[in-house]
């Protein structure tokens, strides 16, 4: 799943301060739905704008917290900056997240 960015630095920054703050978007809350499946899907994560792409996979994370999960391959693609909040985000539903760095 490709999250979109939005048209600049300023609104990609909003974006990510939104999602941290409890603000739900579309994508988020499709990743959260597939991850809620009772058959394991397998999903890879990624955005043209890396910041965009971590808080949303963190929200849709944080929104799964106390639900019971089936074990899913989840991976996402991003700078290494994200990678300790999201490998923690996802330890704490259950889910192993696999994290392939960008060059």
């Amino acid at each position: 799943m490709v999250i979109p960015a939005s048209g600049g630095f300023l609104a990609n920054k909003l974006v990510v301060a939104s999602l941290k703050a409890g603000s739900e978007s579309l994508s988020s809350q499709q990743i959260s739905q597939l991850l809620l499946q009772q058959s394991p899907v397998s999903l890879a994560v990624t955005s043209e704008n890396d910041g965009v792409g971590a808080a949303t996979l963190e929200r849709a994370l944080l929104a799964l917290k106390g639900k019971a999960l089936v074990p899913h391959k989840l991976v996402f693609v991003g700078d290494s900056e994200y990678e300790e909040p999201l490998v923690a985000a996802a330890g704490d539903v259950g889910l192993k997240l696999v994290y392939v760095v960008s060059p």
